[in-house]
């Protein structure tokens, strides 16, 4: 099986009702991505949303190795649209990663219009998982 990118989004507070919801009303958003529900872990059972398009929108130069990756604008604007969407459910603290199995990972704290301007700006980590503040 070859490894993929993995785009998550993880809170303490997201219970599998809530992230079901969320991804059901995702699907129903003009130009963003689908949210994916389910669990993280097969012994621990916490929900997560994960963007599974994503992936389809790295560009042919993007190297797993890089310190960030390379998106295609239309993807990189598409996800920007898609976690401004989920602010609105999301209103506690989550984790953002967009990872491909790295050896280490670290995590940092960023507001939410950092987030955004991380995206776009196409400076996404390929090693980091970061912390979102509350709204």
């Amino acid at each position: 099986m070859t490894p993929d990118l993995r785009t998550q989004i993880r809170s303490d507070q997201l219970s599998m009702q809530r992230a079901k919801e969320i991804s059901k009303a995702s699907k129903s958003v003009p130009n963003c991505f689908d949210f994916w529900s389910g669990d993280v872990g097969f012994l621990r059972r916490k929900p997560v949303l994960e963007v599974p398009e994503l992936h389809d929108y790295l560009t042919d130069a993007a190297d797993w190795h890089a310190d960030i990756w390379d998106f295609e604008p239309e993807g990189r604007e598409r996800l920007a649209r898609t976690l401004e969407w989920l602010y609105g459910w999301l209103p506690e603290m989550f984790l953002f990663s967009a990872l491909w199995g790295p050896p280490s990972v670290t995590e940092r704290d960023i507001g939410r219009t950092d987030l955004l301007a991380t995206i776009r700006s196409n400076t996404i980590s390929t090693r980091t998982i970061y912390r979102v503040g509350p709204a």
